[in-house]
């Protein structure tokens, strides 16, 4: 369907002669006609008794999440969700590097830049939050095993599910501020809200009065990408579970032993695979309390002045190895998404789910306007320079007006609809 689009694009341009369009539709449906044969299988689907196994399956790109997958899932996890039969859904990446490593950054690079092609990218990401959010409003568990590289669109995928199970070959990211983007597929519901979940744990509650407390450490994740590794995912409450990767095949058989019976509560039913999983776990250190006091004091909301300058200028005062290395990191990165971002983690904190992938929509349609969005594609992944020429020199250069445009609401026909896939809302 996209290359037919694309082609329908070409044709209007450049009006071949009469002959040459014929051969190059026949050429064209011998294509599609190809395309229905093959299987596809870049997205694996296993049966056994009362579970349902997702693997992504491109192993050489690190198992990147591109449109035909997103298409294939959709109405898969739909049908899923609407069988009482199945008991929970397992997702897993092929190989033994990821997970998944994000998005398809260059196809959203190679349309996005282009005003004739740029319907193609933003129905990636139309398409893309709308499974996301079907993934966060489910009754179904999901049960996400982030063995390896778990980044971007890998992150949608896993961390919107009610169980995600940290390996110790896990390494998890949002490094989007480095190619002139931001941690979207959710992260502005996320992220803000891990800090809280680590001081509440059981008594977390994704939505509250107090808001501005802990947003430190999702800001600082969100600004520089930093990377987490093993059981710093789970000792950040971004995985539910730390099990050795040695222990994932009796997970899986632990797993298919259950028969729950129709009438069983599904609250009661996420309880028993909660146990079921924490049997196999391993214990791990806490997380060290005087670095996360450290990144709320610098990244935190509570701050008086809450801005990227502001936070340049906390980590300048600190005086540290580790701050002199993360103010030096944020330098580097784009002023523009510096900023963007920022702004996307404050608003995220006070908005349900279906209001940040709302919002994050909005933001991603001005991002296929934006140069450094390309200029950062262009030195990180297409000539690997990484030497962006950024829009901005500094982040004092990057005025309100020009932040305020991503966030700005899109023309009715143009914003993103949502299907919340049960009864289940964001505040439960």
């Amino acid at each position: 369907m996209l290359q037919a689009r694309a082609l329908r694009g070409l044709m209007r341009l450049s009006r071949p002669a009469p002959m040459m369009f014929s051969s190059k539709a026949q050429n064209l449906e011998v294509q599609r006609q190809k395309l229905r044969e093959a299987p596809f299988d870049e997205v694996l689907y296993g049966n056994d008794v009362g579970i349902r196994n997702v693997t992504f399956n491109r192993p050489k790109v690190l198992n990147a999440l591109n449109l035909p997958m997103i298409r294939s899932l959709t109405p898969k996890i739909q049908k899923f969700e609407k069988n009482p039969a199945i008991n929970a859904i397992i997702f897993e990446g092929a190989g033994e590097k990821a997970f998944c490593a994000g998005g398809d950054i260059r196809f959203l690079y190679d349309n996005g830049k282009n005003p004739e092609t740029r319907h193609l990218a933003l129905d990636f990401f139309r398409e893309e939050y709308r499974l996301n959010y079907m993934l966060a409003t489910m009754s179904t568990p999901v049960i996400s095993i982030v063995n390896g590289i778990t980044m971007g669109g890998g992150v949608g995928l896993s961390m919107h599910g009610k169980f995600v199970v940290a390996t110790e070959k896990t390494t998890f990211a949002m490094p989007e501020t480095a190619i002139g983007f931001f941690p979207d597929v959710g992260g502005s519901y996320i992220l803000p809200r891990i800090g809280r979940k680590i001081a509440q744990q059981d008594d977390y509650r994704p939505l509250t009065d107090d808001s501005i407390s802990g947003q430190g450490l999702g800001t600082f994740l969100a600004l520089t990408g930093e990377r987490l590794k093993g059981a710093e995912v789970f000792g950040v409450a971004l995985a539910t579970h730390f099990v050795e990767s040695k222990e994932i095949a009796d997970l899986r058989n632990h797993l298919v032993e259950f028969d729950f019976e129709p009438e069983l509560r599904q609250s009661v039913r996420d309880d028993i695979i909660d146990e079921a999983i924490g049997d196999l776990e391993t214990e791990v250190e806490e997380t060290n309390e005087e670095f996360l006091d450290t990144v709320e004091s610098v990244f935190g909301a509570h701050n008086k002045d809450d801005t990227v300058e502001g936070i340049l200028e906390r980590l300048t005062a600190l005086n540290t190895d580790w701050s002199r290395k993360v103010h030096d990191k944020l330098l580097k990165l784009s002023p523009l998404s510096l900023k963007v971002t920022l702004r996307q983690m404050r608003e995220g904190a006070t908005k349900n789910a279906a209001e940040c992938f709302q919002m994050e929509f909005r933001m991603a349609t001005r991002m296929m306007e934006n140069p450094d969005f390309f200029e950062g594609v262009r030195s990180v992944i297409i000539d690997k320079d990484n030497a962006p020429n950024w829009l901005h020199a500094s982040v004092k250069d990057v005025t309100n007006e020009e932040v305020d445009r991503f966030f700005a609401p899109l023309p009715e026909d143009e914003e993103l609809v949502l299907y919340q896939t049960s009864a289940v809302s964001d505040e439960e």
